[in-house]
């Protein structure tokens, strides 16, 4: 789990990044990137109810998401927010796609 100084979970701050952010599609994947002032990146995650129906299973794909992020976080360059939106067919990418996926987009967004 990321620690809490790490994720965006204020509706402002998402709100500034879908506005302003810079975007990334990826597959089920969209990435919005916005600089923030900070000297951290955070991350969010967003996936809709018309997205995956059943909240258990919402809540799996985020858990293997934010693994994916934890293992990589050390090597973010600071200063950013990310909102990272999924979308169909999330919920039947496993832990090892999402593992080169989530690298990927990092280093094509020079978060990495």
């Amino acid at each position: 789990m990321l620690p809490k100084p790490y994720r965006l979970h204020e509706e402002k701050d998402f709100a500034r990044v879908f506005k302003y952010g810079k975007s990334l599609s990826q597959g089920v994947l969209t990435w919005k990137l916005a600089p923030n002032n900070l000297t951290r990146t955070r991350v969010g995650i967003v996936i809709a109810n018309s997205v995956i129906k059943k909240a258990h299973d919402r809540n799996r794909t985020k858990r293997l998401i934010r693994a994916v992020l934890l293992k990589h976080y050390k090597d973010f360059r600071p200063g950013a927010d990310i909102a990272l939106v999924g979308r169909k067919g999330i919920e039947q990418e496993t832990f090892a796609t999402l593992s080169v996926m989530i690298p990927q987009a990092l280093t094509r967004m020079r978060v990495l």
